[in-house]
C-alpha cells in the first residue's frame, strides 16, 4: 500500500489504525475528552504542572500584563518586552507570546460578557432625569458626611483619575516607578 500511495509505512499504519478506531467508536472526540479527564485528574492530584512556566515566571508575566492593562486604561501604549522576558526566563519566545495572547483573549471574552450583562441591565433600569449621582444608589443617605467624598470624586475629570490610578497601581507592581 505504501508503494501505491507514496506514503511511508508508518503513515499507512497510522491511517489503518485510525480507521479501525473509528469503526470501534473511539474517534478523536472521545480521545479528546479522555485526555482532558486524565489531565484534570493529574492536576487535582498534583502530579502534573498546570503550565510550562514556573510560579515566579508567571508572576512576572502577570506584572507585565497588569502594566499593559493600566496603560490601556490610561490611553497610552505599552509594549511587552518579549526579548527581555526570553533572557530572564530562558523560555521560547513563541511560548511567551502564546501565554500573553491567551490571556488577552480571556480578558476580551470577559469584557464582552460584562458588556452584554451591562446592556441587559440597562434595558431593565428606568430612565432618570437627574444628571448627578444618586446617593441612594451609591449607598449614602442625605445626611451622610461622605456626600463630600462622592462629590469630589464625580467632579474630577476621568482622564486625570485614570492617570493617577495607573501611576499608583503601577508603583505597587513595579517598585522602581514609585510615585
Amino acid at each position: 500500500m505504501s508503494g501505491k500511495t507514496g506514503l511511508t509505512i508508518k503513515q499507512v499504519n497510522n491511517w489503518l489504525c485510525n480507521q479501525r478506531r473509528k469503526q470501534d467508536g473511539r474517534g478523536n472526540e472521545k480521545d479528546r475528552k479522555r485526555r482532558l479527564i486524565m489531565r484534570e485528574e493529574q492536576l487535582r492530584k498534583g502530579i502534573s504542572r498546570s503550565s510550562v512556566f514556573s510560579q515566579s515566571q508567571l508572576k512576572l508575566f502577570e506584572q507585565y500584563h497588569f502594566k499593559a492593562e493600566l496603560a490601556e486604561i490610561g490611553g497610552s501604549s505599552f509594549k511587552i518586552p518579549y526579548g527581555d522576558l526570553v533572557v530572564q526566563t530562558g523560555q521560547d519566545r513563541k511560548k511567551i507570546r502564546d501565554w500573553f495572547s491567551k490571556r488577552k483573549s480571556k480578558d476580551r471574552k470577559f469584557a464582552e460578557t460584562m458588556k452584554n450583562t451591562l446592556v441587559e441591565n440597562e434595558v431593565n433600569v428606568p430612565f432618570e432625569t437627574n444628571t448627578g449621582p444618586n446617593l441612594e444608589t451609591v449607598g449614602y443617605d442625605e445626611t451622610s458626611a461622605s456626600k463630600f467624598f462622592v462629590n469630589s470624586i464625580t467632579n474630577q475629570p476621568p482622564n486625570e483619575l485614570h492617570q493617577s490610578l495607573s501611576k499608583i497601581l503601577s508603583s505597587f507592581v513595579f517598585p522602581e516607578d514609585r510615585v
